[in-house]
Formats: structure tokens, sequence, C-alpha cells
């Protein structure tokens, strides 16, 4: 935002899996710091690299190899900005409760009052959410954004 001269609470974080870890890092360590963005969408992610690996290999210490574990349920309770939160149901790869447990964790509602929101996708899985739910996640997001807009 400094080099492209963009007032941060005129830009919402978007992240999708691991951007998504990155995207709650990034505004939590933001907010830490006293700058807070307008808004942040977490697409499919996960609880934590350590639960994304466990799920995937059961018998492998991940704890134990990971340098970043990306501790997104550890630092979703502290965001204050805007959340979005959209999620395939049918995703083998980050499992839709990651993003139920973020969303639970998560505050209800902003520093701006507004509330959190999850958008189940049913028939989705982890890479084709805009494939088969193009409109639905459109929507969501654009009544996202004009929900953020309203009060900035």
């Amino acid at each position: 935002t400094q080099e492209r001269q963009f007032d941060p609470k005129d830009v919402v974080i978007c992240g999708q899996s691991l951007g998504g870890a990155v995207g709650i890092r990034l505004v939590h360590d933001l907010e830490t710091e006293g700058v807070r963005p307008a808004g942040l969408v977490v697409r499919a992610s996960f609880t934590s690299l350590v639960d994304a690996g466990r799920y995937h290999y059961p018998w492998l210490p991940v704890n134990l190899v990971l340098l970043d574990r990306f501790p997104s349920l550890d630092r979703i309770s502290a965001i204050q900005c805007p959340l979005l939160f959209l999620h395939g149901q049918r995703d083998t790869i980050v499992p839709f409760e990651h993003s139920s447990k973020l969303f639970a964790n998560a505050p209800e509602a902003s520093h701006n009052g507004v509330a959190k929101r999850l958008v189940p996708l049913p028939n989705a899985g982890h890479n084709d959410i805009m494939h088969v739910h193009g409109d639905d996640v459109t929507e969501a997001v654009r009544q996202f954004l004009s929900d953020v807009a309203a009060v900035q």
C-alpha cells in the first residue's frame, strides 16, 4: 500500500487456501501495528498448516517439519476488520470444517459493525468454487464489498 500509495483502509485482502492463511497473518500483523484494512475475504483456507498436513499425512509428524505453521485459528479471534469466508462443502484438500472453525472463532462483528459471514458452497470442491458457484460467490463478494463500503 505504501509503494502504490493506497490507504490500507481502502484495501480488502483476499486469499485462497494457503493464500487465505497468508491473508489472515497479514491482517493480524497489520492490525497489531494499528493499520486496519477494509476487510478480509478468506476462501477455502485452513485452521493451521499443521492441521491441513495432518489431514493428508496422519502418519507423519508434520508439526516437527514445518517452519511456519500458519496458526490461523489462533490469529482469527484478534482480527477486527470485516470478514467473509467462502468454502466448498465437497473440498477434499482442505475440508469445509476448517472454515467453520475459523468462522466460529472470529469476532461476531467487525470494529465498524459488519457481521462476519460464512458462505458454504454445497457442490464445490477446493479449486472449482467459481466454476460451480460463480454467481453465488460473485453475489456474496459484491454484498460484502457493498456492506464494507457503506461503513467506510
